[in-house]
């Protein structure tokens, strides 16, 4: 396998992107690399483009009692696999590179406030503003051409998408179609928290969404019924598997305002914990 650099500083940075006038296609992580990642590192390196990867566990978009302190960290492994995917270099920046006035003296972008009403917005209050800041910054530095990014995460990608589009930023996002395990479960470094039980417990989620996803007949005459009736077998679904379900909800796709009535395209989307592990997972109807 062919080594890759890995860039340490902003100084590394900038010489890595100073010895070629190439464009670069860029996927930010947060490291605890999967295969997952490598299905967004090989579509990046389609083009005839530099691919920069960047892994930096970013605090502020971990609320308290979240799990910051025990998020994988694997500098190598996660070097190896990246370049076993095409990318061409590695930044694993500092937090002073990122943020050199500390979080207290940190400029702060703010989420679109409608897009993170519903779904993971409310449990989560100041994460998406923690994604974007950190993204806005990313950007700043590696100025890249594209950003490839995961359906798994369907409102983060909501949100920075619009991030983008509002403050006129000279990116192009690339959304990436969700990488899954063979028992269902969407790649997540989150997974590897499971035990083999809790393993699968968790495989209920996918199932259960898998299976509820194919929308009835919108011509019956109770639609506002049967979309609740949907909900709450599937909140049934989960909680047999022992699964505590953090919400349950059916959203337009591209809005992620809650749906009145039954009707497609719709975005069906749920949190649920097994044990201390949060999970999230959707489907589109």
């Amino acid at each position: 396998m062919a080594q890759i650099p890995l860039l340490l500083s902003l100084q590394d940075l900038e010489q890595w992107k100073s010895a070629s006038t190439e464009a670069i296609n860029f996927v930010p992580t947060m490291g605890g690399l999967h295969a997952g990642h490598g299905g967004l590192f090989n579509a990046a390196a389609q083009l005839e483009t530099r691919v920069l990867v960047s892994v930096f566990v970013n605090p502020l978009q971990f609320g308290r009692g979240e799990d910051f302190e025990r998020y994988p960290r694997q500098l190598e492994a996660d070097l190896q696999l990246a370049a076993s995917h095409g990318a061409h270099a590695l930044w694993a920046p500092q937090i002073n590179d990122l943020y050199p006035r500390g979080e207290a003296g940190l400029t702060q972008v703010l989420p679109a406030p409608e897009l993170v009403q519903h779904l993971c917005g409310p449990q989560r209050p100041t994460h998406f503003q923690g994604v974007c800041t950190v993204v806005a910054r990313l950007l700043a530095l590696v100025q890249p051409k594209r950003i490839y990014l995961g359906e798994k995460d369907w409102q983060q990608l909501q949100v920075l998408k619009r991030m983008v589009l509002d403050l006129g930023l000279p990116v192009q996002v690339i959304a990436c179609p969700t990488q899954r395990e063979t028992d269902g479960l969407p790649f997540s470094s989150r997974n590897t928290y499971l035990t083999g039980e809790q393993r699968q417990r968790a495989a209920a989620l996918p199932k259960a969404l898998a299976e509820f996803s194919i929308c009835p007949n919108p011509g019956i005459a109770d639609v506002v019924q049967n979309k609740e009736t949907l909900l709450l077998q599937l909140r049934s679904c989960l909680e047999a598997a022992a699964l505590q379900v953090e919400y349950l909800e059916l959203v337009n796709p591209l809005s992620l305002q809650p749906l009145q009535l039954l009707e497609t395209p719709a975005l069906l989307a749920a949190a649920v914990r097994c044990g201390s592990t949060r999970l999230i997972d959707h489907r589109i109807l």
